[in-house]
């Protein structure tokens, strides 16, 4: 990955604490300063190449709201005017970088809610429901079932068996087991999956 002067960085560092810096100068080909913005890096000074460790943990950061990360992880933030449901809670939210949690019975208006909600979901984050977050290699390892003929995903519970997920084929009268930890994403809350419907909605949205 190539570094810009100016543009930050968001990584983790060895005790899985997150940390973000700011490009400051480049001084060579593949040489960086920076400055660092939050957290710690012990003993990695302010200047790194772009095949060092750190330079192999660091991602571009993403400016957004910082309940978007609250709520959504680190890892996985919540976009903004991502569309999410609440267990318990009727209609359905997304974060406004302007009106803050907004709330929706009818999809097309939106409405600013009170801190209940807030309250509710900041304490309680695994009551977010949202679509599902994948990897590139996750999207490729569903790329492979889809072509093979099972585009459809189910955890387990929903077909009173236990939480494994299946892939099913087109017509669903086939299906077969994952194995353990595969695609965890996919929960009982938002299966079935589509998942050839989810690749054609990313490559849109990929341009």
């Amino acid at each position: 990955m190539k570094f810009e002067v100016g543009k930050k960085y968001t990584g983790k560092n060895p005790d899985d604490e997150p940390i973000l810096i700011q490009i400051t100068r480049k001084l060579g080909d593949n040489e960086y300063a920076y400055k660092i913005l939050e957290g710690n890096i012990d003993g990695l000074g302010l200047v790194f190449f772009d095949s060092s460790d750190l330079a192999k943990i660091l991602k571009p950061y993403e400016d957004l709201p910082r309940i978007c990360r609250v709520l959504g992880g680190e890892d996985t933030p919540l976009k903004e005017e991502e569309i999410f449901t609440i267990e318990e809670h009727h209609g359905k939210f997304r974060i406004s970088c302007v009106y803050g949690l907004e709330w929706t019975d009818d999809d097309e208006i939106w409405h600013a809610t009170d801190s209940g909600y807030l309250v509710d979901i900041i304490n309680h984050p695994e009551k977010i429901i949202r679509s599902p977050q994948f990897s590139d290699d996750g999207k490729a390892l569903m790329r492979l079932y889809v072509k093979a003929g099972y585009p459809t995903f189910v955890r387990g519970e929903m077909r009173g068996e236990d939480n494994q997920l299946m892939a099913y084929c087109s017509t669903g009268s086939q299906g077969f087991y994952l194995p353990e930890k595969v695609l965890p994403q996919i929960t009982i809350q938002n299966s079935p999956f589509d998942a050839e419907k989810y690749l054609e909605s990313e490559g849109k949205s990929n341009g």
